[in-house]
C-alpha cells in the first residue's frame, strides 16, 4: 500500500519475520546557488591617452546574478584627490552569499605644470636688446610628467612689445602657458650738429666757435648723448668733434 515498505528480518535460528513499516511522503524546495555574481565598473570621464584623469572622476558598479540575484552592491565612489595608482573595489553579493570584486585604478592629475621662458641675452636696464634675442622654455610637473613643451623661439625683427609665448602639457592633458615681452633696437640713432657762428665762404672760422649736437632715435628713444655741445677755442686746421649718442 503507499506509504508503507515490508522488511523482511532473520533472527539467530534463521526465523524470518516481516516488518511493515509506515512512512510518510516529504516534499521541499533545494536552492543552490555556488556561482559568484558578476561586476563590472564604469568610470566617467573618459581617461587621456597616456592614462591619466584631470578631473574628479566618478565609478559606478553594476551587477547581474541569473540563480539567487544581486543582494548587495558598492555605492558610486568620486574620486578628487590627487595621486598616481589609487586602487578602488567594488563588491557584488548575490542571495546566496557569493562575493564578486571589480577594482579600478585612478591616475588623477588635476595641476598644470610649471612653464618658465627663458631669454637670451637678458635686456638692459631699459628692457631693450640691441641683438637678436633667443627665448627657450622649461617645464615641470610633480605628477603625471610632462609630455611635450614649446621649442625654442629667436626673434630676429625689431621692434617694442614682440610677445613670444610658450606652451608645456602633461601627461593628464593640463596646459600652462608662459610669455615674455622682447623689445629689440639694433639701428643706432642718428645725430646731427650745428656749429655756431658759421665758417665763412672760405670754410674759416676767425673766433671760437660752438658745436651742438642733437639725436634722435624712432624705437628705443635716447637714452643720452655726450656731449650736448662742445666749444673749440684753439686755432689749427682739421679740427674734430664728436659726440656719442646711446639708445635705450
Amino acid at each position: 500500500a503507499l506509504g508503507q515498505l515490508i522488511q523482511v528480518k532473520s533472527d539467530d535460528h534463521g526465523v524470518k519475520e516481516k516488518i511493515k513499516v509506515t512512512s510518510f511522503p516529504v516534499t521541499g524546495t533545494i536552492l543552490l546557488d555556488g556561482t559568484p555574481p558578476v561586476i563590472a565598473s564604469s568610470v566617467t570621464p573618459t581617461t587621456h591617452p597616456f592614462g591619466w584623469y584631470r578631473s574628479d572622476v566618478s565609478i559606478t558598479w553594476t551587477a547581474t546574478d541569473n540563480l539567487s540575484g544581486v543582494a548587495e552592491i558598492s555605492s558610486p565612489v568620486t574620486v578628487s584627490t590627487e595621486g598616481a595608482g589609487q586602487v578602488f573595489t567594488g563588491t557584488a553579493k548575490d542571495h546566496a552569499g557569493n562575493v564578486a570584486t571589480s577594482s579600478v585604478t585612478i591616475n588623477l592629475d588635476k595641476t598644470a605644470p610649471q612653464i618658465t621662458a627663458i631669454r637670451n641675452p637678458l635686456p638692459n636696464l631699459h628692457g631693450w636688446n640691441n641683438t637678436n634675442v633667443v627665448v627657450s622654455f622649461e617645464a615641470t610637473d610633480s605628477l603625471s610628467g610632462i609630455i611635450s613643451v614649446a621649442p625654442s623661439i629667436e626673434v630676429t625683427t625689431e621692434g617694442a612689445n614682440q610677445i613670444v609665448q610658450g606652451v608645456a602639457t602633461d601627461r593628464a592633458g593640463n596646459s600652462a602657458s608662459a610669455t615674455v615681452t622682447i623689445h629689440i633696437d639694433q639701428t643706432p640713432p642718428q645725430i646731427t650738429s650745428t656749429v655756431t657762428p658759421p665758417a665763412n665762404p672760405a670754410g674759416w672760422h676767425k673766433s671760437a666757435i660752438t658745436v651742438e649736437f642733437s639725436a634722435l632715435d624712432g624705437l628705443s628713444g635716447l637714452a643720452e648723448l655726450i656731449p650736448p655741445a662742445s666749444t673749440i677755442t684753439t686755432e689749427g686746421v682739421g679740427q674734430e668733434v664728436s659726440a656719442l649718442g646711446d639708445e635705450r
